[in-house]
C-alpha cells in the first residue's frame, strides 16, 4: 500500500523546550510510515538556537536557523522549502501543542479518502484536555 508522505512543519522562536517536546509527542504517537518534521528556527537567541541540537542526526528531522525572524508564514514557507520536494503533505503545528494520538495516520487518511478536499485540521484541546 502507498502511504503519502507528511511534512510536519514546526517553528522556534526562544521556546526551544517546547519545540523538543512537541517532536517527542510526534514522534511517540505518529505511526504513519512516511513522514518527516522539520523545524525552522525564527532566528531565536543563540542560546535558545542551541538547545535544538539534540534533535541533530535524528532520522527523518531536519532543523534549520533563519537569519532573520520570518514571521508565522515565512518559518512556514521556509520549512517547506526544506522538505522533501515529493511531499503529499503539509502539516503546519505550533510547537506548544502535543499530540495526544496519532493525528498524522487520521488527516492523512482523510485526506486520500477525500480527494477534494483541500484542507484538514486537527481538533484542539486546553491543557486541561477539554475541547476548545
Amino acid at each position: 500500500m502507498h502511504h503519502p508522505s507528511i511534512a510536519i512543519i514546526l517553528l522556534n522562536y526562544n521556546t526551544s523546550q517546547l519545540t523538543l517536546h512537541c517532536v517527542e509527542s510526534i514522534r511517540s504517537h505518529t505511526q504513519w510510515p512516511n513522514y518527516e518534521i522539520v523545524v525552522v528556527d525564527n532566528n531565536s537567541r543563540y542560546e535558545d538556537y542551541l538547545k535544538l541540537e539534540p534533535l541533530r542526526g535524528t532520522p527523518n528531522l531536519t532543523v534549520v536557523r533563519s537569519r532573520i525572524n520570518l514571521g508565522f508564514s515565512g518559518g512556514n514557507m521556509m520549512g517547506v522549502q526544506y522538505a522533501d520536494p515529493q511531499t503529499d503533505y503539509y502539516y503546519f503545528l505550533n510547537n506548544d501543542c502535543l499530540l495526544l494520538n496519532d493525528v498524522c495516520t487520521i488527516l492523512a487518511t482523510f485526506m486520500e479518502q477525500h480527494p477534494n478536499a483541500g484542507i484538514v485540521g486537527a481538533q484542539m484541546f486546553k491543557p486541561n484536555r477539554e475541547l476548545r
